[in-house]
């Protein structure tokens, strides 16, 4: 085989096995909230990609006062799709959830969200739930 013939090949194959992270890089935001008489909670959720997301977590009480404020990078377990994870509505009825990680020396909790990232909700490794113990849902 000719040196351009190889080099082509060599191109093609290259381009077949790029990382999925370079190739479907998805860059979209939701936001979604709660909001009743005493607080405000709102998280936006930039997707990175199929794995990985952005995230800005926050409360305000009604005062307007910023109680708290998480921010980083969250992905899903490599195990993830062995299983499927379900969460209740308020109604009662499961829905499937997508739970992105976050991991952070002083705090771990999950952002579980469903497939259209039309709610979520917020769950702490450790037992500890506070502030966020309320189903965000989109604005």
């Amino acid at each position: 085989m000719n040196t351009i013939a190889m080099k082509l090949l060599n191109t093609i194959i290259f381009c077949l096995f790029l990382p999925l992270d370079i190739v479907s890089q998805v860059h979209d935001t939701d936001t979604l909230c709660y909001k009743n008489d005493t607080i405000y909670q709102e998280l936006r959720i930039t997707r990175i990609n199929e794995k990985r997301i952005y995230f800005v977590l926050s409360s305000t009480k009604e005062n307007g006062k910023l109680t708290d404020m998480r921010k980083g990078y969250a992905s899903i377990s490599d195990y993830a799709y062995l299983a499927s994870e379900t969460d209740f509505t308020d109604d009662g009825e499961l829905y499937p959830v997508i739970e992105y990680w976050y991991e952070d020396p002083d705090i771990s909790f999950s952002i579980r969200v469903n497939y259209d990232m039309g709610l979520a909700t917020i769950k702490y490794e450790e037992s500890y739930s506070l502030p966020y113990i309320y189903k965000l849902k989109k604005k």
